[in-house]
């Protein structure tokens, strides 16, 4: 045994505690049930509301947020029913999150961000709701909506102060062979003081002699974007002297738009060289300003120097 307390510790056997004693919500008392099939049916819910709040509050991150189910046939929960499908994920007001999806075969489709308490207990008022009559569709059902504390254009909800999470609900006529919903949920990354009305992407390098690292990908219309290498102090090298960094008006694009960034100690001679000055290890920072649609994510290899050198 080690003498050592931990606050996890305690707070697990508390909760040990407290499904040890639930049963006697439906056991005893004037909620006791009468039968032995409801007796069944009220250890299952014990189950399900369990396996719900893990989902929801343990494993639960506002910074990197998943859309999990609270309803379906194996999650009775909260006065459930057969033709919806319901939807959460954790918020943190002091974000923006970009929640993207399609429609399916939904006849009814909604957003609805909720406020209150943040210790798990069930929030206690609306802070917003957005149905698929006020949302603006992709001719292929996709969509994309839009949360924070600055209003947007296009499908946005607001996230005041006490903003604590959405649910997201999905009913269907036939459930059986509808198509649901699909949801994705994501923060935008935000620093410091990072622009609101900018899309991030962050890296690294770390090239050994004679080694290269290709950048590669696609840029949404935009007002401006670049790409810079910085220093752990998050520097840009000395831009007196060499090229550290490269702007969408700068970068020489491919046939069908995508570009290549090769990011070397030496010019191998190809288009959009960016120098690591010096530098074998180094930070890399995209921003695009104003983008019309979520930058795709550059894809990256590092390959021999002599491979690109003409």
């Amino acid at each position: 045994m080690t003498d050592r307390a931990y606050e996890t510790t305690t707070a697990f056997h508390e909760l040990i505690d407290l499904i040890r004693e639930a049963d006697q919500q439906f056991l005893t008392g004037p909620r006791a049930v009468a039968d032995e099939v409801s007796v069944v049916e009220g250890y299952r819910w014990l189950t399900e509301v369990l396996s719900v709040a893990l989902d929801c509050y343990l494993w639960a991150d506002t910074a990197r947020p998943t859309i999990v189910p609270i309803v379906g046939p194996t999650r009775k929960f909260g006065g459930d029913n057969a033709d919806a499908f319901y939807d959460f994920a954790p918020l943190d007001p002091r974000r923006t999150y970009r929640l993207r999806g399609t429609r399916g075969d939904a006849v009814y489709l909604s957003i609805t961000v909720y406020g209150g308490p943040t210790d798990g207990r069930w929030s206690n008022r609306i802070v917003g709701t957005l149905n698929d009559r006020h949302m603006a569709f992709a001719p292929d059902g996709s969509f994309e909506v839009l949360l924070g504390a600055e209003e947007r254009p296009g499908n946005f909800l607001r996230l005041d102060p006490d903003t604590v999470c959405l649910v997201t609900r999905d009913y269907v006529v036939d459930p059986t062979r509808a198509r649901k919903a699909t949801w994705h949920i994501e923060a935008q990354v935000t620093y410091g003081w990072a622009a609101a009305d900018a899309a991030y992407a962050m890296g690294a390098f770390d090239l050994a002699d004679g080694e290269a690292l290709v950048i590669e990908g696609t840029s949404p219309p935009c007002a401006f974007w670049n790409m810079c290498l910085w220093n752990p102090f998050l520097q840009t090298y000395d831009y007196r002297y060499e090229r550290v960094t490269i702007n969408g008006g700068q970068v020489r694009h491919e046939a069908d738009g995508s570009w290549r960034i090769v990011v070397a100690a030496r010019d191998p001679g190809v288009q959009n060289w960016v120098s690591t000055a010096g530098h074998r290890r180094g930070r890399i920072w995209f921003r695009w300003f104003l983008p019309e649609a979520q930058p795709a994510r550059p894809t990256t290899r590092v390959v021999p120097l002599s491979q690109l050198v003409h």
